[in-house]
């Protein structure tokens, strides 16, 4: 989400500065070497009648790669265009997250 936000400009658009955040001398950050390889690790989530199970480690993530036009599918028989106008902000009860 983050690469399609920075891609699309929409920080600027917004109006929002990384006046903190982009500033090292009042956000430091700690920089370290970049491990070559790391074990995957897996646990099981349980919750409700759901059970999902996050893994993690070894993974390298380059999400800007995502947005490549070479890795976007074609809308042709405007499926997603369709699905898309049908969506609404109101589905969520009041003071329930997305996630719930």
């Amino acid at each position: 989400a983050a690469a399609f936000m920075q891609k699309h400009d929409y920080f600027a658009k917004a109006g929002w500065k990384m006046d903190v955040l982009g500033d090292e001398s009042k956000f430091a950050t700690e920089t370290h070497h970049a491990p070559k390889q790391a074990g995957t690790a897996c646990i099981a989530l349980a919750k409700g009648n759901r059970v999902s199970f996050p893994i993690g480690g070894g993974v390298h993530v380059q999400p800007t790669l995502a947005l490549n036009r070479s890795n976007l599918l074609s809308d042709e028989d405007g499926n997603v265009a369709k699905r898309r106008e049908n969506v609404t902000l109101d589905a969520l009860a009041d003071g329930q997250w997305w996630w719930d």
